[in-house]
């Protein structure tokens, strides 16, 4: 109630200290947010399944620090001692996973695509039927790029690109309200991306649907090789261009907010370099819920923290880079 430290929890494997990112860090640091869920707070120590140990679990009582769960999951590997390989949609692809911020979703807990019961037991990949939320990069990359996106599925899927009419999640960023999710789309997936021509996002939703999605047989300007399985039990609802890249998204009654850098389709590469880099400060814009008309947008003094945006109380809060913090009506 006063501020003071209540309690404090380490329980590295050992003191060891590594170069990354040009400075000395833990080999096994905490990633970002710890998640409170049903009475237990989760986190993650490390960074991958195959470096170090791999990576060490907990689940602690919130109020005092007292652990109720640990674990230490690495690997797996193969019986020559690789990382083991499975094949998934036609795609070989390496198992195990990258550390990375708790989510929830139907009583499991998950880092990107890895599941877990709610006692940190692993649960193998193909027992997992239930979508869910993933961000490739993980949940506090804020630099997104045509190999990286956010998708609700079973599994992580690398390298099939999509195409813009995709109905399914794809989007720089994502925010789920049930069975409709909202997004902002900038880069096409895949190994070869890049932003549309005449530049420009795109806020885009879609909802879950009963018929399975086929591509078009004619897709221009780009075709489309490969559809990824989970884009087939969606449709889109609206999708409306935006003059701004989306690095922050939330759903907030009928409302949906969104924040980022400026993104004029006018901008040369230039412009375009200064702006990614917080030369032109940083821009949020409001949408209706249900056709994602623009309500109303702002210019920023500087650009927004990675999924830097909150409401509450029919507030808006908006965490900048420049160390201000916005509360707007």
């Amino acid at each position: 109630k006063d501020g003071a430290l209540a309690w404090r929890f380490s329980d590295l494997p050992e003191k060891r200290l590594i170069s990354a990112r040009g400075q000395l860090e833990s080999a096994w640091p905490v990633c970002g947010s710890v998640m409170i869920h049903e009475g237990v707070a989760y986190f993650a120590a490390g960074r991958q399944s195959f470096i170090d140990g791999g990576i060490v679990l907990y689940g602690l009582h919130p109020r005092t620090g007292e652990v109720l769960h640990r674990r230490q999951v690495s690997g797996p590997y193969d019986d020559q001692g690789f990382p083991r390989i499975r094949q998934f949609s036609g795609i070989p692809q390496i198992e195990g996973f990258k550390s990375g911020i708790f989510s929830a979703e139907n009583g499991r807990l998950y880092i990107r695509h890895q599941a877990f019961r709610p006692d940190l037991t692993p649960v193998a990949m193909e027992e997992v039927k239930d979508d869910h939320l993933i961000a490739s990069a993980g949940f506090l990359d804020g630099t997104p790029q045509h190999r990286t996106y956010w998708s609700i599925d079973t599994d992580l899927r690398y390298g099939p690109p999509q195409g813009y009419n995709t109905p399914g999640p794809q989007g720089d960023i994502v925010a789920v309200d049930g069975d409709v999710f909202y997004e902002i789309r900038g880069c096409l997936p895949g190994r070869h991306g890049h932003l549309r021509p005449g530049g420009g996002y795109t806020l885009y939703s879609g909802t879950k649907s009963a018929t399975a999605w086929r591509p078009p047989r004619k897709g221009k300007p780009i075709q489309i090789r490969t559809v990824v399985p989970s884009s087939r039990n969606w449709k889109q609802r609206w999708a409306q261009q935006i003059p701004l890249a989306g690095h922050a998204l939330i759903v907030a009654g009928e409302t949906v907010v969104t924040a980022g850098v400026p993104m004029e389709a006018s901008y040369g590469n230039a412009e375009l370099s200064s702006s990614f880099d917080g030369g032109k400060g940083g821009r949020i814009w409001a949408a209706r819920k249900t056709d994602g008309r623009k309500i109303a947008s702002r210019d920023l003094p500087a650009p927004p923290v990675w999924d830097g945006l909150a409401a509450a109380r029919e507030d808006c809060i908006i965490a900048l880079k420049d160390g201000t913090v916005l509360c707007l009506r």
